[in-house]
């Protein structure tokens, strides 16, 4: 087993991975659209973006049923949803 106290420093250090993914990259984004906008006019690019974001949702969308699979059984396993085959078996569901 991993000491917990070795458990807590990789998840810090992986919460400010991702924090500076997040946040640290914003900048340069907005930097990114402001040149563009300047090059090509901002309704363009915020239209572009809208695009990109539209065209994201649509490839996210065939992607999900292959995802579902995916992580309902680690979801069963860990008793995190119920069963779909027994429906009494479902979160929520009075016990007998």
């Amino acid at each position: 087993m991993i000491d917990a106290l070795l458990q807590g420093l990789a998840l810090v250090l992986q919460w400010n991975a991702f924090s500076l993914m997040l946040v640290g990259m914003a900048p340069f984004g907005s930097l990114l659209a402001g040149w563009l906008a300047d090059h090509f006019g901002a309704p363009v690019v915020v239209g572009a973006g809208g695009g990109i974001c539209a065209l994201a949702a649509l490839v996210f969308a065939r992607q999900l049923p292959r995802l579902r699979a995916a992580a309902q059984p680690i979801l069963l396993s860990r008793g995190i949803i119920g069963d779909p085959a027994n429906a009494s078996s479902s979160v929520g569901a009075e016990p007998k």
